[in-house]
């Protein structure tokens, strides 16, 4: 028998929260706030976002608090809307609407707590405010602004539809007789109007240009099979 000294490694396990780089943290906290600065940035530099309105809450009737983050966005398809509500950590599925496509939205967020998130649609502000306008005597009309030609599909897109949307709520005002203070901007009462008469004009072999981006793909309509529409898109 001898005598001898002999070096023993002992594993030791720990419990680490990995980004979703790879980059570990020893605190959760730490390591959610990372993921947030890092798809939140993303966000802000792939989708739409006014930043000169970067703080300021909806005018829609709800409660703001002064300490919370306001962001505006313009998400221009499904892809883009997902990638907003997971950037923020919000239930995307609880949250996600196509409604809020080509639209200004705004993502409320508390600063003391980023599983805290709410979003609110500029449309909502607009038929909170003809509202409020119709009950002290005043009609409220908001128009947008005339811009430039749109260059490629996704301006094409929103800069039509909002078109479209128009059109159709003011069909809807002259025909029921109802001022904009009392009917309001109502995109579910748009949308099935504007459904109606795309399928009665298609059965006597009209259409009209309502872009939008098909599938889970996103692809734009004028590069689908079924797209009657011979647009400047298709034709490039």
């Amino acid at each position: 028998m001898k005598e001898q000294t002999i070096v023993e490694t002992v594993q030791k396990e720990t419990k680490k929260y990995v980004a979703c780089d790879g980059k570990p943290f020893d605190k959760e906290y730490e390591c959610r706030e990372y993921e947030f600065d890092i798809k939140f940035g993303k966000a802000l530099e792939d989708i739409e976002h006014c930043k000169e309105l970067d703080g300021c809450p909806p005018f829609d009737g709800g409660e703001y608090m002064e300490n919370h983050d306001y962001y505006w966005f313009r998400p221009k398809s499904a892809q883009e809307l997902m990638q907003l509500l997971d950037a923020v950590e919000g239930d995307s599925q609880l949250l996600f609407s196509r409604k809020y496509i080509g639209r200004w939205i705004c993502i409320e967020l508390a600063s003391y707590d980023r599983d805290c998130v709410w979003l609110a649609s500029f449309d909502d502000g607009v038929s909170y405010v003809s509202r409020l306008g119709s009950e002290l005597g005043y009609d409220v009309i908001l128009r947008k602004r005339k811009t430039e030609p749109p260059k490629d599909f996704e301006d094409h897109l929103c800069e039509r539809n909002d078109f479209v949307d128009n059109k159709i709520y003011q069909l809807v005002l002259d025909l029921t007789g109802k001022r904009e203070s009392e009917l309001g901007w109502d995109m579910s009462v748009i949308g099935d109007v504007t459904d109606a008469i795309s399928a009665v004009l298609e059965t006597h072999g009209m259409h009209f240009c309502h872009p939008y981006h098909e599938g889970d793909s996103e692809t734009p309509c004028y590069k689908g099979c079924d797209c009657p529409i011979n647009c400047k898109f298709k034709e490039a």
